[in-house]
This record gives structure tokens, sequence and C-alpha cells, in this order.
């Protein structure tokens, strides 16, 4: 074995032990997150998690109940450090509870102020004829902010709210529903309801009508979430139906200008109106500032997913016309949270049936069969997920309950195309080009020397030998590609040293059954194919230029092909899909 082949094979370990190090394979779970990758908790006599948020430095906020012998459900807040365990300086052992005065208080949503306060929004006593919905606001200890309203809450009667967002002025938007008696005691209706306040609690008065927009369009109507645009316009969504008929109801969305009118530049009047089924909207997001993208489901579709042009026309460009849907198997699979990545991926995390589920799609609304089992992920033994958020570093979080506050982190393995680079070699001279952008990069070209500032350098080597050159960059989830590049001392040629892609072809890949894999040397060879943790699946060797491997029993997802002859060595990743 000659020394260029020793050097690039010692380079290829590092590379590889760097990958699986930094990831796993793309949608399991993440062991260093609480216990195995779940994080669980139990307080009180029982209680049960809503909605999540992610704090500037990583922490973690959950909301919901937790009851108790003396003052029954209680509106609560968790804070956890960012592994999943509990932070302590939060509160009474990372936990906040407040008690509004009846036996069924429960946080419904959250939101983080810029100045780092905590909003909650939920419903007193929802079982009576007369509902109340609250809002309070905390410090960063979980101390009730009694600048803030009265003694840090607002309290009113006939609504229910369902979300609430800060915007960038500091102001306060809240969305649910508003209940009231048309005709006689049993006639009762609900319609969309949404308000503003200062960010001192009081009412906004230049919003709607003294501070409130009343929306209606069926007999019973909810919002689940909202969206602030860059604008000040106001996007939410719900569900309405008749409670007669529940399996005709409507997936709604509206969009308001920043004072509480209609846009009625947006869909139809103001308004989008697609048939829901049993299902209902339960998230809204931007994409990009270019598109409005709304995830939901339940019993009928299982996971869904609309995406919008910006005026409220469908994008016909994403899915099948605009919509994709993700059947788990299940008589119940709502999506609860729709993220993107910042390579373009969705991730939809919800339930199905009772467990956690997820699911990650291409940016144009394609099941990516890179992610867990053919693009979908389910965990046994948890609940019902009703949110989902991306960490800072890309791994992907569902937090929800099972009569507990019970959190699960997964992998989200990114394409390393983003460290993709060439070289050109000339003399002690090398010509380092980089294939893709990446903001945030370092150069380590193995002589001692980096660079964190030129994405294309040049980089005179002092003498001849082999080098392993390694690009990583930070942006999003990160990646590491490392090369070995051989200088042969001054030379009047510019040879291309991109050793990785002359000497084996395989194909079909993606697969589904079988890989044939060819040498262009005509050398005798050997293969070895490994998971993203670095586990060897499947290895051989052939007397042959050419051989095929039977990949039938072999779960779908992405791995790496390691092949090797006498004088080479080439890794290339493989998809296998189901």
């Amino acid at each position: 074995m000659n020394k260029k082949l020793i050097v690039f094979l010692i380079s290829v370990f590092i590379f590889q032990f760097s990958i699986e190090k930094m990831f796993g394979q793309a949608g399991t779970l993440d062991a260093s997150f609480g216990t195995s990758g779940i994080s669980n908790m139990n307080f009180g006599t029982s209680c049960s998690s809503t909605k999540s948020t992610l704090l500037s430095n990583g922490k973690i906020i959950l909301v919901g109940s937790i009851t108790n012998a003396t003052t029954g459900a209680d509106a609560a807040i968790v804070k956890y450090k960012k592994d999943g365990t509990l932070d302590n300086t939060f509160g009474i052992n990372g936990t906040v509870t407040t008690d509004f005065g009846t036996q069924t208080d429960k946080a419904n949503n959250v939101t983080i102020q810029s100045d780092g306060k905590i909003l909650i929004c939920g419903r007193i006593d929802p079982n009576t004829l007369n509902p109340k919905f609250f809002i309070s606001r905390y410090d960063s200890l979980g101390n009730l902010d009694n600048s803030f309203a009265i003694n840090g809450k607002i309290i009113d009667s006939m609504y229910t709210f369902n979300v609430i967002k800060v915007q960038t002025d500091g102001k306060i938007i809240a969305a649910g529903s508003k209940t009231y008696n048309i005709n006689g005691i049993f006639n009762w209706r609900t319609d969309f309801f949404v308000s503003r306040y200062n960010s001192n609690g009081s009412i906004d008065n230049s919003f709607g009508t003294n501070g409130v927009v009343i929306l209606n369009a069926d007999t019973s109507n909810f919002f689940t979430d909202l969206e602030i645009q860059n604008d000040g316009k106001i996007l939410a969504c719900g569900k309405g139906n008749n409670p007669s008929n529940p399996i005709n109801g409507n997936h709604r969305i509206f969009r308001l200008n920043s004072n509480g009118t209609i846009d009625n530049s947006f869909g139809t009047n103001g308004r989008i109106t697609m048939p829901s089924g049993e299902g209902y909207l339960t998230d809204i997001n931007l994409k990009n500032n270019s598109k409005i993208i709304c995830a939901g489901g339940g019993h009928t579709n299982g996971f869904e997913i609309y995406q919008f042009n910006m005026n409220g026309s469908i994008d016909s460009t994403f899915g099948n016309n605009g919509k994709v849907f993700t059947s788990f198997n299940a008589l119940d699979s709502p999506g609860m949270g729709v993220n993107i990545q910042q390579d373009g991926k969705i991730i939809l995390g919800g339930y199905a049936d009772a467990v956690y589920a997820i699911a990650r799609y291409s940016a144009n609304g394609v099941l990516d069969n890179t992610f867990g089992n053919a693009g979908k992920v389910t965990t046994p033994n948890t609940g019902n997920a009703q949110s989902c958020f991306l960490q800072t570093d890309g791994k992907i979080v569902l937090a929800g309950s099972s009569n507990s506050f019970l959190m699960t982190r997964y992998w989200a393995v990114p394409d390393s195309t983003a460290c993709n680079f060439s070289y050109g070699i000339n003399g002690m001279v090398v010509n380092f080009s980089r294939s893709n952008p990446c903001s945030s990069f370092l150069w380590d070209f193995g002589n001692g020397n980096t660079s964190s500032i030129n994405p294309n350098p040049v980089v005179t080597y002092a003498t001849p030998g082999s080098y392993s050159a390694c690009l990583q960059c930070n942006d999003g989830f990160g990646c590491l590609q490392c090369k070995t590049i051989s200088v042969p001392g001054n030379t009047s040629s510019i040879e291309n040293q991109n050793i990785e892609n002359q000497n084996f072809t395989m194909y079909p890949n993606p697969t589904k059954n079988m890989l044939k894999i060819s040498n262009l040397n005509g050398h005798n060879f050997k293969y070895e194919i490994e998971d993203m943790m670095g586990k060897l699946i499947i290895s051989g060797a052939t007397s042959e230029i050419s051989t095929e491997v039977n990949l039938s029993s072999t779960t779908n997802g992405l791995y790496y092909v390691k092949l090797f002859d006498s004088n080479n060595c080439q890794i290339q990743k493989l998809v296998i899909e189901e």
C-alpha cells in the first residue's frame, strides 16, 4: 500500500469519526437528551403539556397544567436546559404554577418577549357556560410581573385564547374564540377572535373595535395559530364547523391589516376556505417571507401541509397542487407543528394514535427518504405531541404529554454538500474552490494554516507531500469535508486531485433492493456499507471488476459506501428508499 493511500485512509477515518461524533442517523433519538433521547417529567397528581418555545440561550419552555389536591389544575410553566434536564434556577425546581381561582386552569400557549419575559395565555374553567381567558406575564426567573395589567394578569370572560405572539413594537396579539349565547341556554356559538394589547397589558384601542376583532364563518369557529408578517399584517389559521355535522368542517385562514381590518387583497375577501373533514389546521409559518405554509390534519388525511403564495393563492408547485397528505395508518394523526430547516427541508411533528410522530419533506413537498423510515418516524410509549421546534443546532424536539411533560429529541442529519469543494494544483500552489455558499466557514489546509476569511483561497505549500485539507461549514447544522491532496512540487500543469470520483461507480442511487458496484480500474476490490453512526451493515469482496449487493433486508435511510482496491479508496453516500 503506497504512502498516498495510507495518508488518504487516515484522513477518511478522521472525517468519518468527526461525522459520527457530530451526527446520528437522521430521525433517530439523540441519546444525549434526557434519558436516551426522552425527557419525561411528572408533576403533582396529574399534569399535561400543551405548547413549547425555545429561548435565545437554547433553553426550553413548556406550558400546560399541573394538578394538586388543594387548588386543582393550575396553569404551569416548566423550564428546561437545552439537554432536557430541569433548570432549577427557574421558579421552584424548574416549575411555576399559577392558580386563577378555579379547579381547571390551563395554559394553552407561550411566547417570549425580546427582554426575556414570558407571556402565557389560556382558559379558566372551560367546562362552564361562562368560561374565562387569561394572559399573564413573568420575568425570566418565573415571578409574576406586577407591572403588567393587574398583578401580572389579564382575566376576562367568554373568550378562549389558543395562541399569543409579540409584535416587533412590543404589542401583544392573542387569538382564539369568543363564545356567546344566540337564543336560549342551549343555543351557543363561537366566533374567531383576535385582540391586541399594549406592552403594559392595557387594551390597544387602535386595533379593530376597541382592541378586538371578531370574525364569523361557521357555527363553531376557533383560531389555533397566528403569524405576524414583516409588514405587520397578521395571518391566523383555524377551523370552522357546524357541531351537528363535524365531518363537514372547513380549514380557515384569515389575513388582517396591522390595524385589525380584513386584508381584502388576500385570498377571497381576506380569507381562504378549504374542506377539512374532521381535521383542523394547527400551525402557520412563513417560508423565507415568500410563501405561507400551514399544517394540521386528523382522522382522514393524516398529516396535512398546504403551501400558499403571499396573496393567498395555492402554490401549485408544492406537493400535489399545493398540498401534501401523509398517512401514518392511524385513526387520529394530526400534524401539530411545522418548521423549516435552513436547508429548506420541512419538518412536521405531531402524533399518530398517541405516539409521537415526525415527517420530513423536501422544499417542494416530497417525503425525504433519508429521514427515518421513508421520511417518517414514530416513537412508541410517548403520547400526544402538541408542538415541534428546531434547536439552534438543527436538532428536532417534540413536546407534549402522556399525563406528563414529555419531550423527545432527534438527529436531523444535514446534506453535507455545503462543504463540497474542489481544487487544482500547479506546482506548490493549490487553488481551493468552495462549491456552495456558506456564511460561516473554516478552511484547514493540513499544513498548520487555516482561514475563515477567503471562501476560495490560494495556498502555497512549503514542501511537496500529502496533506489533509478540510472545509468546515457552521451554517444550519454544520458539516465537515476533508480531502487528501498530493503536492508534487513544481510542475507546469494543473492536475485535478479528485481521487474520490475517479475509480469506482455504483448505481442505482437512490436504490431499493440492489446496488451494482464497478471498479473502473479493473482491479479486485472490497466494499463496506455503514450507517451514519458508523455501524457496519454489509461488507464483502469480489475478484471480479463488478458485483451486485443485495439490500432487500436493509432499512431505508442514508448510508456511506466505502470502496477499496490495492491503490484507491472511495466514499460515497447511498440512499436506500422504500
